[in-house]
């Protein structure tokens, strides 16, 4: 599930094969079907868009397959990108989507550190995909985001005992992706299983197990724009907050959106933009069940 420019929601739905379609009324909150919903897709599973909201790519894990589509930036309507849906690679799962933050490239990864991490140079004009050079990209890693300035990939293995993020560089001009100095980086978890990058830039967040496979404590963490790196932020592990298995920030970056690990609630977290610290002062919500797709926004 994506938002794009804080009007319009897209949730791939992988057993229909389609793409729902939402505008957001941003008054009331209420979201009205997109004229020609559902947009048909190949399988769907992963989904995400360019920083500026004109192209959406959405991923599928049974066939590889990456669709591109082109978004109406009025109605919200979605258009295939020529050759789309793309298929001309040896890509295996398509379980993770992200797009640097210059919108110029997309990675795909898929799931698993035993293989590689996919890079594609997206056309600026059309949202069609090529392989950048270098690609397919061996790191070891199972999944990548990235940050908003288009610098930097963090990554994790979500290897058993793999207490590690992994921090790599990307080329501006090629796209491609290399370690920086001192990756990876210890976290306090045994094992990381997400993560996600602050809306800033600033910050990166994981969230993993303990040598129990309890959810443990999430960790915040500085990212150097200078030169990728990480060191913790001033708190983390931040234990005295509610346990929560993963979290969204909107795009103002002051809250974090977080299903709660040890019941059906949502937690919100305030964030200070600043520090990155982390705090709960908000009662919790409870819902049916917190394993679902969601998406904040401003």
């Amino acid at each position: 599930m994506v938002i794009v420019n804080k009007k319009f929601l897209y949730m791939p739905q992988n057993d229909s094969s389609t793409i729902q379609s939402f505008a957001i009324d941003r008054t009331t909150g209420t979201l009205n079907p997109v004229s020609g919903n559902p947009f048909p897709s190949v399988s769907a599973d992963s989904v995400a868009s360019d920083p500026t909201g004109r192209f959406l790519f959405v991923g599928s894990d049974t066939t590889g397959q990456i669709s591109v589509f082109q978004i109406n930036a009025t109605t919200g309507a979605l258009v295939a990108a020529p050759g789309s849906p793309f298929s001309a690679f040896n890509l295996d799962f398509a379980h993770t989507l992200a797009v640097d933050g210059s919108g110029k490239f997309l990675y795909a990864s898929q799931g698993s550190h035993f293989l590689p991490i996919y890079g594609f140079s997206i056309d600026q004009n059309t949202g069609a995909l090529s392989e950048v050079i270098g690609s397919p990209f061996l790191l070891n890693v199972a999944e990548v985001r990235t940050d908003f300035t288009g610098k930097y990939t963090v990554g994790l293995t979500g290897i058993v005992g793999d207490n590690h993020l992994y921090v790599f560089a990307i080329d501006p001009t090629t796209g491609a992706l290399a370690p920086v100095t001192g990756s990876p980086f210890a976290t306090s978890a045994t094992t990381p299983y997400d993560l996600r990058v602050h809306p800033s830039s600033q910050f990166v967040y994981s969230f993993g197990q303990d040598i129990n496979g309890n959810v443990a404590a999430i960790e915040g963490f500085q990212l150097d724009p200078t030169t990728g790196a990480l060191a913790p932020l001033t708190g983390s592990p931040f234990t005295g907050l509610p346990t929560v298995a993963g979290c969204k920030w909107d795009q103002g970056g002051g809250k974090a959106f977080c299903a709660n690990a040890t019941a059906p609630t949502f937690t919100v977290l305030d964030t200070n933009t600043t520090t990155g610290a982390l705090a709960h002062t908000v009662t919790d919500l409870n819902v049916t069940s917190s394993n679902v797709a969601f998406a904040p926004t401003d």
